[in-house]
């Protein structure tokens, strides 16, 4: 059995300009692989929504519909289609054709169709006369509440990011991936399974450990401990889930050595199975707070005001916290409890996106 790590070429990245522009920056990532981008996400958005036909007009800031016909006449060499499958295997078969067939990246919604991104890469094992066994995704994410780019793993593809649409009703219960029309193989049919891989021995040892044994078993060879000085997290960090979400564990490791990322990078471990859920370069994910930068923000925030940082740091899946890299830290201010998220935004609470496509 062979692991191969299959991109499409480079494409430019772009982030969005507004919190719900993530359809035209995504739409923008896919046009520079073809060439020149030469429409603004200003005027992406409007032509897109002139061509949503979802029955509630408001369910998305960018549909699928919408979307898919604005890219398909800026690019008309290239047309698309939006599919929808109700099953994560059909799903990753729709994403493994665009960019191992056609060869092209995949613009897919995610998050249960809160969001927008671009999947410009896919791992997989293959053995001639089984089933394509899908892995992990490479995604960029034009957001500033995720990681700009990484990798996601099939325990976290199931369980958060490639969750089924809630919005709307044509693409209600679905996954969506826009990608060229498909010209089906008799002789060859695609046939994929997603694969979560096993770590030998169960993952027994540190939670570093654990962390190695994964990239390993997944083909990131190099990756090493960190030496220590320099980073601005080098201990693992328990990531405590609420309200239902699972508990995790991030653990730094070196990465400078590796193909992938060249730099230091963030893997997270599902805390009861070492699961290998997501990895992102250190450069690539947003700051995570530890107690005494935590303090600063707030007192800065907040000058003169009784704060008390409570310990630990937490998760779910929302709005504000769309990745497993994007944690928040819990305080008390004047007794009222509150969280701190990703770059230095205060809430009382998590909220959802009431509008798809954001």
């Amino acid at each position: 059995m062979s692991i191969k790590d299959e991109k499409v070429q480079p494409i430019q990245f772009f982030h969005q300009e507004k919190f719900n522009y993530c359809g035209p920056t995504c739409g923008q990532m896919y046009i520079s692989f073809f060439g020149p981008v030469s429409v603004d996400q200003s005027t992406a958005f409007q032509k897109i929504r002139e061509l949503n036909t979802e029955t509630n007009p408001e369910a998305f800031y960018s549909s699928p519909e919408g979307l898919c016909g604005f890219l398909s006449t800026v690019t008309p060499n290239q047309p698309l289609i939006a599919y929808s499958s109700v099953t994560l295997d059909e799903h990753l078969k729709n994403i493994y054709h665009a960019l191992h067939v056609d060869g092209i990246p995949c613009v897919c919604l995610v998050n249960s169709g809160a969001h927008w991104t671009v999947i410009d890469g896919i791992r997989f094992n293959q053995v001639a006369g089984e089933p394509i066994e899908v892995t992990a995704i490479h995604y960029l994410d034009p957001s500033d509440k995720n990681p700009s780019e990484g990798y996601k793993f099939m325990a976290a593809l199931s369980q958060q990011y490639f969750m089924p649409n809630t919005y709307g009703l044509k693409w209600k219960d679905k996954l969506v991936a826009l990608s060229k029309p498909q010209i089906p193989n008799l002789f060859q049919p695609l046939n994929v399974n997603s694969k979560i891989l096993s770590i030998p021995g169960g993952g027994a040892g540190s939670i570093v450990d654990s962390a190695l044994a994964n990239l390993d078993v997944y083909g990131f060879s190099g990756a090493t401990r960190i030496a220590g000085g320099g980073a601005p997290v080098v201990d693992p960090i328990l990531v405590t889930g609420i309200d239902g979400a699972p508990s995790y564990t991030i653990v730094p490791l070196d990465g400078s050595l590796t193909n992938e990322f060249r730099d230091l990078v963030y893997v997270a471990i599902e805390y009861e199975t070492n699961n290998l859920l997501e990895i992102a370069s250190f450069t690539n994910v947003l700051q995570i707070y530890n107690d005494q930068e935590a303090e600063l923000v707030l007192k800065e925030k907040y000058p003169g005001q009784l704060l008390d940082i409570i310990p630990g740091c937490f998760w779910k899946p929302c709005f504000e916290l769309r990745s497993f890299f994007s944690v928040a830290r819990r305080f008390r201010l004047e007794g009222r409890e509150m969280y701190l998220l990703p770059g230095g935004v205060t809430a009382d609470s998590f909220s959802i996106s009431t509008v798809g496509g954001a």
